[in-house]
């Protein structure tokens, strides 16, 4: 049964992968080499990504494309078993807006009760209309989804889910 799986992982690999695992003569062997090879650029992968949470700005940008690019790094950072919490991702909206938004921001910090990200997605969107900026098609560009996403999850489950494809993710360790 082992040699079946160590021929199906072997079979599996790239040529540049498969240097690292010649000679190895268990699946439990290949597979520990495996792990060891591709969890640095892991661990150097969540480090960015979570550098690039921390350090995301709105600029110039509208306000839905700000939202989806922090959707972006979330979304990866779930994909790597490293979900951020319905907190985080408030902080981090927040912090990222342009200085336009500074009264929007004291406002949502100086409310009594906690606000969930999605509540600040919608408030997000409303300011942005308020302001005089139209919106693309919330259907078209998932900002209803990740908003809903976000609450839903919120509900019932601890974490994200680690789909790459769905919306924001959260409740989990930031």
């Amino acid at each position: 049964m082992d040699q079946m799986l160590l021929c199906w992982l072997i079979s599996s690999l790239t040529e540049p992968v498969m240097a690292h695992v010649v000679g190895l003569t268990t699946s439990r062997d290949v597979w520990c080499a495996l792990e060891r090879i591709f969890a640095s650029s892991s661990r150097a992968r969540v480090q960015q990504l979570k550098y690039q949470l921390h350090t995301v700005k709105m600029g110039a940008t509208p306000i839905f494309e700000y939202i989806q690019s922090v959707k972006y790094i979330v979304d990866n950072l779930a994909a790597v078993a490293n979900p951020v919490t319905d907190s985080d991702l408030v902080s981090t909206l927040l912090s990222g807006l342009s200085p336009e938004y500074d009264s929007f921001v004291t406002s949502v910090n100086t409310r009594v009760d906690p606000i969930s990200s999605e509540e600040l997605i919608g408030l997000m969107l409303s300011q942005e209309i308020h302001r005089g900026h139209t919106l693309p098609n919330p259907e078209s560009t998932g900002l209803i989804s990740l908003a809903s996403a976000v609450h839903t999850a919120s509900r019932t489950s601890r974490f994200f889910s680690a789909s790459p494809s769905s919306s924001f993710r959260g409740h989990g360790r930031g």
